[in-house]
């Protein structure tokens, strides 16, 4: 009998460790039940996975949710499945490549000609560990989508989410982040041999940064700013990583979806516009490099997206600065804040005051 022992307990070590696991990485269901009618929310990416059923449960909570997806075909399918199941006939599709800052413009416009209000935008659109692939515009795909593309739809939208509040940004970020390094040299991976997986911790990390200082940036408008790292699930974006390939890896991801949702019952004690997460039990934080340079890596970002509003124009309220792009692009662009600064000012102890820690575990986010 005593032979058995051993190998009983390998293999109840290994289920246990697989459940505990896959209770870990898949996250968990957003327990508020608060409704949302009324409310105008904007969800990138929601033809599929996580977008799509972040989509559904904030159309079940009354929302009038815009679909915003690069292929109109599955999006136009998501909608109407959407509505389907759930008579909310407030859900419609619309055309949004965030590899072309063409289209983002061109989304952003409509948005803001069409709808009167803006309450949440959920940037949750994003590609993963996909080859060495360009945006539109020559930028790295997996900076230009995850980060670029959302940082300028988000300035772009800034006017409308401000004239709507109480009104919130969510930004879908990543555990990967805490691996990340911004090379801040190369940031489009013109240097160095490309790799795919490092291109997407920093892009991820570059979201969570700027982030940060948005929120800091927008005190006292009434816009609040949080990123989350949704947990892990089989969907679309992990198709250029093998990652489902495995029976282990299909039980331990599932085929659920962590739930996020951005909704509307925070307490009052926790209303200010910083950065709030709700997080595991334990409310682990991974502290965040406090010498990476938020203000610096959001300012350098505004050239790359262009003109705001024509030849030059910065946004309302807006300061002009002067911005070297180091992927050769040098330009013009406009900053909420202080004037950007260098790499060379970085390298000589000028730390960005606003990075604090970043709480890598959500599962929901409460609003007021």
């Amino acid at each position: 009998m005593s032979r058995y022992v051993l190998p009983l307990s390998v293999l109840g070590t290994a289920v246990g460790g697989a459940v505990l696991l896959k209770d870990f990485v898949s996250g968990g269901a957003c327990p508020s039940k608060a409704t949302i009618p009324g409310k105008t929310v904007i969800v990138t990416g929601a033809n599929t996975g996580i977008g799509k059923q972040t989509a559904l449960e904030l159309a079940k909570r009354g929302g009038n949710i815009i679909l915003a997806c690069r292929d109109m075909e599955k999006c136009e399918a998501a909608a109407k499945e959407i509505r389907g199941e759930t008579l909310n006939h407030r859900v419609n599709a619309r055309h949004l490549d965030l590899a072309s800052l063409k289209s983002i413009r061109e989304f952003a416009a409509k948005v803001t000609e069409e709808e009167e209000h803006v309450h949440i935008l959920i940037n949750n659109a994003a590609v993963m560990r996909c080859p060495h692939w360009t945006t539109e515009d020559g930028f790295e795909m997996q900076l230009g989508v995850n980060y670029l593309g959302h940082f300028l739809l988000t300035n772009l939208l800034l006017d409308k989410l401000k004239a709507s509040a109480p009104s919130r940004i969510i930004n879908v970020s990543s555990l990967a982040h805490v691996a990340g390094h911004i090379d801040f040299e190369d940031l489009n991976w013109e240097k160095r041999k490309y790799d795919t997986k490092a291109a997407y911790c920093q892009s991820k990390l570059a979201v969570v940064l700027s982030t940060k200082e948005l929120s800091r940036r927008l005190q006292g408008t009434g816009v609040t700013v949080n990123a989350l790292h949704p947990g892990v699930a089989r969907t679309e974006l992990g198709r250029h990583t093998g990652m489902h390939s495995s029976a282990f890896s299909s039980f331990t991801l599932g085929g659920g979806i962590a739930s996020f949702l951005a909704v509307v019952d925070r307490p009052p004690a926790l209303a200010s516009p910083a950065v709030h997460w709700t997080t595991s039990s334990h409310g682990d934080e991974f502290p965040l490099a406090h010498h990476l340079p938020c203000q610096w890596l959001f300012t350098e970002a505004l050239p790359r997206a262009g003109p705001w509003r024509g030849a030059g124009d910065a946004p309302p309220g807006a300061d002009p600065v002067v911005c070297i792009s180091h992927w050769g692009r040098p330009g013009v662009g406009a900053g909420r804040g202080e004037p950007l600064r260098s790499p060379e000012a970085r390298d000589h102890g000028h730390p960005c005051s606003s990075c604090g820690s970043f709480n890598h575990r959500v599962s929901s986010l409460l609003f007021d």
